[in-house]
Formats: C-alpha cells, structure tokens, sequence
C-alpha cells in the first residue's frame, strides 16, 4: 500500500521521504499540481515565487506523534490588475490557513475536551502521542458551534468563566438531556431574566444561592419551580 494512501493523505501530495525516532514520525511532502488558482480573482497561476516550509502536527499514527513537513509554493498571480500580486497555495481537507495542526487532529482534540476538561483532556492526548496544552484544548472546544437551544422542561444555572478570577459569564443547562443550551457573555440578572422569559417552557430551575440567580429565576420564571 502507498504511504499517501495509509495516512489518507490528499491525493495532490506526494511525500519525499519519512524519518522516524523512538516517538516521533516526520513525513516530508509536497503538492504535485501545477497551477493553483489565485484566492482573490479567480485566475490560473502557473509561476512559482517561492517555496517555504510548514510544520503540521497530524493524529497519533501506529502509537507514534505524527508531524507533517509541508513544502509550501507561493504563487504569482498572472493578471496584472489582480492585488493579490502574490498568495501560498492551500490544502482544503487537511489543514486551514496557517494552522499548526491537521484538521483531523483538531477534530480530535475537540472530542477529547468536550468528555473531559482542559487540564485532564491535555493529560489524555499528550498519553495518545497527541501533545497540546489545556488552554489550546479549551480554545479548540470553543470553536465548536453550540447545539440548537431547543425546548427545556428542567434547567440548571451558574456562572463559567471567560477568565478565571476577571470575567464572568452565565451558562444554562438542560438537565434532563445533560447538555449546554446558552452561553450567555455576561454574569448579570438582566441576561439571565432575558432567557429565562425568551424561554416559557421551563417548569423547574435549579440554581446555587448567589443573588444574581435567585433574582434573575424569580423575575424571569416567577411561577416555576425552584431549587
């Protein structure tokens, strides 16, 4: 089997050559199209500017971390009007503009955090020969889109924080279905009586003894239940 073809490599890179260490496997490669289309207007180009090279840390490959040495072309495009004069080519499907890691290994780390949390998720990866640190863990998990709120019967309040011991916000959870329905930016009664009457359904609020909570369950769910 090709080596492109076990790592699932996109079919326009071919890999130079592949070094490995006692935990560690480095994989050189490059992309083999001849023309790349310019981002800005569209058009051919055909003429290199220059190559650089891009570290990319890829998901862990037969227990070993895998990074990816891309050789990356930087293109002139030919259409004089054009003020993108000069752009690097991209590689949709395996990693973002100037990402450090594969998509795959972020949609991994992503997994990883929302079961876990920063610190311990870190721990799990870094095990499974995918290194990364808690705050990049949390950052990844936070670029995951919210699920739609939808309906609540039983809901749960508190606050989370954007920066521990500086900013707060206010997180609402579905207790029953045990997931996050909103984020809210800000620790504030105003917010949380917002949702609370934005959301008529709930027959039953769970809170801590905090004042903001209390205050914000009574004015905007007067009539339900709370514990």
């Amino acid at each position: 089997m090709d080596v492109s073809s076990f790592l699932a490599l996109p079919s326009t890179l071919t890999i130079d050559r592949v070094e490995r260490s006692a935990e560690e496997l480095t994989v050189y490669l490059h992309a083999t199209t001849s023309c790349v289309c310019c981002p800005r207007c569209g058009t051919a180009g055909t003429r290199v500017h220059s190559r650089y090279c891009s570290t990319i840390a890829d998901i862990t490959c037969v227990g070993q971390r895998l990074i990816l040495k891309l050789l990356v072309r930087k293109w002139v495009c030919p259409l004089d009007s054009c003020p993108q004069r000069i752009f690097a080519e991209q590689f949709a499907g395996l990693a973002r503009r100037y990402a450090r890691m594969t998509e795959r290994l972020m949609k991994a780390l992503q997994s990883i955090g929302v079961i876990t949390n920063g610190a311990d998720g870190a721990t799990l990866s870094s095990s499974l020969a995918m290194p990364t640190t808690a705050k990049t863990l949390i950052r990844r998990v936070l670029e995951l889109p919210l699920p739609k709120e939808g309906s609540v019967r039983i809901a749960g309040i508190d606050e989370w924080a954007w920066k521990k011991g500086s900013r707060y916000g206010t997180i609402l959870v579905d207790l029953e279905h045990r997931r996050v329905v909103a984020l809210l930016p800000e620790r504030s009664v105003e917010t949380s009586t917002a949702w609370f009457k934005k959301h008529s359904e709930v027959k039953m609020v769970s809170r801590d003894r905090g004042k903001i909570f209390h205050a914000a369950a009574s004015a905007g769910a007067p009539k339900r239940n709370r514990l």
